[in-house]
């Protein structure tokens, strides 16, 4: 499975008050975040803890990041706290460095790789 969605960052994400949550419907495998406004990617996928990333900068730097705290939290049904209908999706913490400025537009790619 595979979409495609488009998030302009708020000014509540942007002070790190804030999560972008997403409902996707599925439980993701992987997620690339690329924010338009300055060329930033990040990536996480399901091999990662919750506070780790891959960050790639516009000048071509690649990080692997550890945050400590949790930064992608997959919603898989059995959290009822996020509001959410559909209760499948991925929860971005606001407060992510390069991901912070009001405004700014996220493409996220999000992929579920179905087992046969």
């Amino acid at each position: 499975m595979y979409k495609q969605i488009q998030h302009t960052i708020t000014a509540g994400e942007a002070a790190g008050t804030a999560d972008i949550i997403i409902e996707l419907g599925f439980v993701p495998d992987r997620m690339v975040i690329r924010n338009q406004t300055n060329d930033y990617s990040f990536e996480w996928n399901g091999n990662l803890a919750a506070d780790e990333y891959y960050q790639f900068l516009a000048d071509g730097t690649q990080t692997f990041e550890d945050t400590g705290a949790d930064t992608f939290t997959v919603i898989d049904g059995s959290d009822k706290t996020s509001n959410l209908t559909s209760s499948f999706g991925m929860i971005i913490a606001g407060a992510i460095a390069n991901l912070s400025d009001a405004e700014e537009v996220l493409d996220i790619y999000v992929y579920r790789e179905d087992g046969v």
